[in-house]
């Protein structure tokens, strides 16, 4: 073997030597796989023993999740219904199989139209879901369900669709004594469970009309029961606000990171 060839062969094998402590520097045979196709369940099974939330939360998808819409596009994160205290999972991450990693965020949990809605995290209770969207949210945030939600449908497209199980506008809302026979006619034939009326009968008396303009819609009613005991319900939609799709139509994979950079759960179809 002459000189150059004993000179190739040694930058040969260096270049290998090189490549192996590369490999075994980013995790090695431990190391989660980042190739198209199937997981390689172990690695991945290895991995989220690191985190202190296994077995806390896992990630659930349908057809939605290969949706081209961004605002029918979603999956689904749910608390176990095993755990013993509140999940926090604002800081959690979404990753897809290109590496385009996203950040769960915050939310509002009693939003209001029309005004600035406070933040914070998202914390989920035992057996509680997190729809996550990868589009914006027709209201401006992301929020936690509650029973007045259903109103917010009538004028917004909210996928999945929200229950339209409001309170009774005659029935529960207890109308006061004050309002005249003409308006409390006018109540129960016109308003339906979570249906909201901007123009209104000339004839009604300008007290029928405030009370309506109060009570009867989504902020109202909002207001009106956010003490009730069984006001919130176990759900939040929570918006990604991209602008491009984050799951693939045909093949995906999907992982779920918590605040330490570690795997809780992956899917994959």
């Amino acid at each position: 073997m002459d000189d150059q060839a004993k000179k190739d062969l040694l930058l040969a094998l260096g270049f290998l030597v090189l490549l192996f402590f590369v490999w075994l520097f980013s995790g090695g045979p431990s190391r989660p796989s980042s190739t198209s196709g199937p997981f390689i369940g172990t690695s991945f099974k290895q991995a989220a023993e690191n985190s202190i939330y296994k077995y806390t939360a896992n990630l659930s998808f349908g057809s939605n999740a290969k949706k081209s819409d961004l605002q029918e596009e979603y999956i689904e994160i749910w608390a176990s219904s095993s755990n013993k205290e509140l999940i926090n999972i604002s800081n959690w991450s979404l990753e897809n199989q290109n590496g385009i990693k996203v950040k769960i965020g915050q939310a509002s949990q009693l939003p209001f139209l029309g005004e600035i809605n406070q933040q914070q995290d998202i914390l989920l209770n035992p057996g509680d879901k997190a729809i996550i969207v990868t589009g914006q949210s027709p209201i401006g945030t992301s929020f936690l369900i509650n029973k007045c939600i259903g109103y917010l449908s009538q004028m917004q497209n909210f996928i999945p669709a929200l229950a339209r199980n409001c309170p009774d506008p005659v029935k529960d809302e207890m109308l006061p004594a004050s309002l005249d026979n003409k308006c409390i006619d006018y109540i129960t034939r016109e308003f339906k469970l979570c249906t909201a009326y901007i123009t209104l009968a000339a004839e009604l008396s300008s007290s029928c009309k405030e009370y309506i303009n109060e009570r009867l819609n989504y902020n109202g009613c909002a207001r009106w029961h956010k003490r009730d005991s069984n006001f919130y319900k176990p759900e939040y939609r929570v918006y990604l606000k991209r602008s491009s799709e984050l799951w693939n139509n045909d093949h995906e994979k999907i992982i779920l990171y918590d605040e330490n950079g570690e795997i809780i759960d992956w899917s994959s179809y």
